[in-house]
């Protein structure tokens, strides 16, 4: 807006521009989680057919019966299921999404309980041979947009070591540490069960 002259009372005057930019910051202020108050788990499966081979699963997903409605217009492959989790594709693999859990006493283990029932049900819908094989881990923890990169760099300096000892094996490439808008995403090795609720506990 260099060398353009604004009149008073016009929409992008100074003043006028600088209450309508301070407005969006605090709705987005507003609408930002606090950090560390919800918790998202992700699993990513290889899916194997009866010869062994791992399968596409971005071709096997629109051939399977599941109970569940299209309802992310950013992912053509995401079905939303009855209780809130979400089966989809992350390049030829299956992945399914926990709903955001709110960060209370014992939510890292109601994490891995419904961790555990999304696994079941997708192996259930499978056709008959197919078996899944766990193929990663995500877990994300809230942070305000404005500071997870921030958060993010000195994750990766400080905590991650530890969690990379609760998550990854011998061979794994490291642990992603990824800032997403209103979260923190970290990223290692297929973890269920109680190693799933120890890595979600420590990532929190």
């Amino acid at each position: 807006m260099s060398g353009v002259a604004l009149r008073v009372g016009h929409p992008w005057a100074p003043a006028r521009l600088t209450a309508v930019v301070q407005g969006t910051r605090r709705r987005r202020a507003a609408r930002e989680p606090v950090a560390g108050s919800l918790l998202g788990i992700e699993h990513e499966y290889r899916v194997l057919g009866p010869d062994g081979l791992a399968v596409d699963f971005r071709a096997l997903l629109p051939t399977l019966p599941v109970p569940g409605r299209a309802l992310d217009p950013a992912d053509r492959h995401a079905l939303r299921l009855p209780w809130g989790a979400a089966l989809t594709c992350d390049d030829a693999e299956a992945e399914v999404a926990l709903p955001p859990l709110a960060v209370q006493r014992g939510t890292t283990t109601v994490a891995a309980s419904l961790a555990d029932r999304a696994r079941d049900e997708l192996a259930a819908i499978l056709p008959a041979g197919h078996t899944i094989e766990g193929y990663s881990t995500h877990c994300s923890v809230a942070m305000p947009t404005e500071v997870a990169e921030v958060a993010a760099h000195r994750y990766a300096r400080t905590f991650a070591p530890g969690l990379m000892l609760l998550l990854d094996g011998a061979d794994a490439p490291g642990l992603l540490v990824r800032p997403r808008p209103g979260r923190l995403e970290l990223g290692g090795d297929f973890r269920a069960g109680a190693g799933l609720a120890a890595a979600a506990l420590f990532a929190l």
